[in-house]
């Protein structure tokens, strides 16, 4: 049987290896009417049915939410977590994750909210406006906008101005103007959900690429920042886990479709104009030390799941010695001893 699901569907039974647990249905289309604000028409999308995943799949038109919540029957991770449990610690891990039943709410920064939606714009297309809104006010202090604005959150949308609107629309021409970038998201699709079990420790492993292109041999990532410039984005990118984000994508793929992607690149695009673009390969060397980071945060995401322990920094008084000691204040010291 293939490992390929073809999609989240209404069709019982259509996801091999998962178990129906509920219907849902997504709400109606919603039409522009005098006063409100809304200067686009989204269209309505079929009923879904949300599934427990227990093998190997992948999974099309899962909702961000689901997907991001827990869709298998054990606790499952992706690489944001991964990357939490390296670059912090298993209790910020916990603390922050569907394990913790007291998990606060997640507020969402502004400046995200521009990223995802221009994310959203870039590989959704036509069904950009089942998950945005574009409000034609210039802001919100009257009580329609106020109104309009809360309702289309409490539809888990994400709302823009259209003065917020326009500069994602140019920050697209900019991409489509890029030799490269413009042919990275064409024959293929967007946000497939992939899930495996991991071999040795039996966790459910989860990853959702920005878009899979049909060979999976050339993987893109869609990613907006202050800045395009490759030498601020190297900066970054061992900082944020992008090694660790391009092995998990690697693997994943790899181990539900049996091709091993080629490539996995980042389109960098800068988030203030002129909204230029930047294109990055990630060479074999770094995916495999991403690889090494990955097998040992998996092992402790194990761990701690089968002792129900999430330790924090350390239990140990730590010392600050002088090999700590940044480069920077050794060369003050330097100069003061001149």
């Amino acid at each position: 049987m293939s490992k390929i699901d073809s999609n989240y569907s209404d069709e019982p039974g259509a996801a091999p290896g998962t178990d129906l647990i509920e219907r849902t249905t997504t709400s109606p289309a919603v039409y522009a009417t005098p006063g409100t604000g809304l200067i686009e028409k989204p269209s309505s999308s079929p009923a879904i049915y949300r599934r427990k995943i227990s093998s190997d799949c992948i999974i099309d038109g899962m909702p961000s939410e689901k997907y991001h919540g827990e869709p298998c029957i054990t606790p499952s991770i992706s690489s944001s977590g991964l990357r939490k449990i390296i670059h912090d610690c298993p209790a910020i891990y916990w603390y922050n994750s569907n394990l913790n039943p007291s998990r606060p709410a997640q507020a969402t920064k502004s400046a995200f909210e521009i990223g995802k939606a221009a994310h959203d714009y870039l590989l959704l297309k036509d069904d950009f406006y089942l998950f945005n809104t574009v409000l034609n006010f210039d802001d919100y202090r009257t009580n329609v906008a106020k109104e309009a604005r809360d309702k289309a959150k409490a539809e888990g949308k994400t709302v823009l101005l259209k003065k917020e609107f326009e500069p994602i629309k140019e920050m697209l021409e900019s991409i489509k103007k890029h030799p490269f970038a413009m042919n990275a998201f064409k024959e293929g699709k967007p946000e497939q959900s992939i899930f495996w079990k991991d071999a040795e420790t039996g966790v459910m492993c989860k990853c959702r690429p920005d878009f899979l292109p049909n060979d999976r041999r050339d993987v893109p990532d869609y990613k907006t920042a202050p800045s395009a410039n490759p030498v601020e984005f190297k900066k970054s990118f061992f900082k944020f886990g992008y090694d660790q984000q391009a092995a998990w994508y690697a693997e994943g793929i790899e181990i539900v479709t049996g091709v091993r992607p080629e490539n996995f690149f980042f389109v960098v695009q800068a988030k203030t104009p002129p909204y230029l673009v930047t294109c990055m390969t990630v060479d074999q060397e770094v995916i495999n030390y991403g690889s090494m980071l990955n097998r040992k945060a998996l092992r402790i995401f194990a761990d701690c799941l089968e002792k129900d322990e999430w330790p924090g920094y350390s239990n140990q008084v730590e010392s600050i010695t002088s090999e700590d000691v940044p480069w920077w204040v050794d060369r003050m010291i330097a100069e003061i001893m001149t």
